[in-house]
This record gives structure tokens, C-alpha cells and sequence, in this order.
């Protein structure tokens, strides 16, 4: 029975993608909500939590479009006035940065926060990861020519972590970082637990 439901299923998708017609899939609310490239979230302001659905996007440059309800009127909201936003997968935190302010996807919080940036200078170019590692409140950009300096500057005092870092070559970042920064966290708490 199973095997003709699948079957049934397949053949079916098959069609539809064949004929290229638009398919939708709609979730209950406790899942991951999908619809019109729309994610049921928040936005955290300094006075405000506004609870709506954001606009998916791999970068959010100088605001964020969000709708109230999906049959609502699009609206755009400005980073300045954002301090960190959830798109049911995702939260993206407001970094202030050489006189700049972005929001980056949070990977990891903790003693040692690690975020990412996706840039893209335009549709031909393909867009570009960055990475920020923040500890306290220094933030540091892991840089192709610097990488393993800047990794080392804020991942201190872990001599197994730094030889793992200075191993690494630069293409391997995404690969390897959150693993270190995790890493690193985990023996922050440890080491905290054998001073008490």
C-alpha cells in the first residue's frame, strides 16, 4: 500500500514539474511555514516586538519586508531600528562594524558568538560568504589574507584549537569554523567549572 502511495506521489510531482506548473506547499504553523518566499517570524526592536512574516532573503542590506498577516500590505522596516530578527529558522542580530550596521545570521551564541554574511555584488558574481567571530564586544571579520590571525585572536588560550587553525587553509573556513567555535565554548565552560 505504502509503495503505491509513493508511487502515486512521484508520479504526480513528475507531472507538475514537467508541465512547470507553480506548486505550493502549505504547513501547519508549527512547522516551517513557507509561502509566497514569506517565513513566519519576529522582529525585535528596542521598544517593540513586531510578530509577522518576514521576507526570505540571504541578505538583508538597509531594511527588512515583512507582511502582518500574508493578506496584509508589504512593509519595510530599517536596520538601524532592528535589533535582531527571527525567520523561523534563522535569527539574524543587528552588528555594528566599521562604521556600518548589518544584520548577520547567528550560527552560534555563546562566550564566543560566530555569524555569517552572505554578499553578493551583483547577479553575474556569485555571492560570497563572510564570517564575524564575537567575543565580549570585540568583533572580528575572518579575512582571506588574515584568516588564521584573526580565528587566533579571538579563539585565546586554547593550544589544540590553535594548531587546528593553523592547519587550516582559508577554502576550508566553512567547513571547519563552527566546529571550532563550538569547541572553543566547550572548554570555556569547563575550564570556568575547575576555577570554581
Amino acid at each position: 500500500m505504502k509503495r503505491g502511495i509513493t508511487y502515486f506521489l512521484l508520479l504526480q510531482l513528475n507531472f507538475l514539474l514537467l508541465n512547470s506548473q507553480p506548486v505550493t506547499f502549505f504547513m501547519n504553523d508549527n512547522s516551517y511555514r513557507h509561502y509566497d518566499n514569506y517565513s513566519k517570524g519576529y522582529i525585535l526592536l528596542k521598544t517593540d516586538t513586531i510578530h509577522c512574516y518576514i521576507k526570505n532573503e540571504t541578505l538583508y542590506n538597509k531594511n527588512i519586508k515583512y507582511r502582518l498577516t500574508m493578506e496584509s500590505e508589504l512593509q519595510k522596516i530599517s536596520i538601524e531600528d532592528i535589533i535582531e530578527a527571527y525567520n523561523n529558522v534563522f535569527v539574524f542580530e543587528k552588528i555594528n562594524y566599521e562604521h556600518s550596521c548589518f544584520l548577520l545570521k547567528r550560527l552560534i551564541k555563546g562566550p564566543v558568538s560566530l555569524y555569517e554574511r552572505i554578499v553578493s555584488s551583483g547577479s553575474m558574481i556569485p555571492e560570497e560568504t563572510s564570517f564575524y567571530l564575537k567575543k565580549s564586544d570585540k568583533l572580528v571579520e575572518i579575512k582571506s589574507k588574515s584568516y588564521d590571525e584573526d580565528i587566533k585572536s579571538v579563539l585565546t588560550g586554547n593550544p589544540e584549537i590553535i594548531k587546528k587553525v593553523e592547519d587550516l587553509m582559508y577554502e576550508d573556513i566553512e567547513a571547519y569554523i563552527q566546529a571550532f567555535v563550538n569547541d572553543y565554548n566547550t572548554w570555556l565552560k569547563i575550564k570556568d567549572k575547575k576555577v570554581q
